[in-house]
Parts: C-alpha cells; structure tokens; sequence
C-alpha cells in the first residue's frame, strides 16, 4: 500500500503502537501531547508505571533507534 506522506505514515505507525500497547494491557492517557517544550506521542500507564512513548518509523530497527 503506498502512503502519500510521511506524515501519514507516522500517523498509521502510532495507531499500531497504540493498538498493540493497549493489547499489551496499557491504558492510553494521552496521544499527541503538546506543550511549550514539544510533543509526545504517547502517554501510557499500566499499573504503577507511567511512559512517555515516542515512535518512529524507519525501515530498519537499527534505523530506527539511531533516530
């Protein structure tokens, strides 16, 4: 299938990070926080434990966290 941005492809990426961390069992509290310093792309929590997600989209996984 063939996106016709970047910007889509990021915003597909985040959905499927989103489904598979709530099948995972993490409750969204946030998506695409925005405040004076930035943007999130997740904020979820499971338990105790409260992350702050960021995602990126890169052919590789080696791409990807070098990102």
């Amino acid at each position: 299938m063939i996106f016709k941005s970047n910007h889509q492809r990021g915003l597909i990426a985040e959905a499927m990070a989103k489904f598979w961390l709530q099948v995972k069992g993490y409750r969204v509290l946030e998506q695409r926080y925005r405040n004076r310093y930035g943007e999130i792309d997740l904020i979820v929590r499971k338990g105790n434990r409260l992350i702050a997600v960021e995602i990126k989209l890169r052919q590789t996984m080696k791409l990807a966290s070098e990102s």
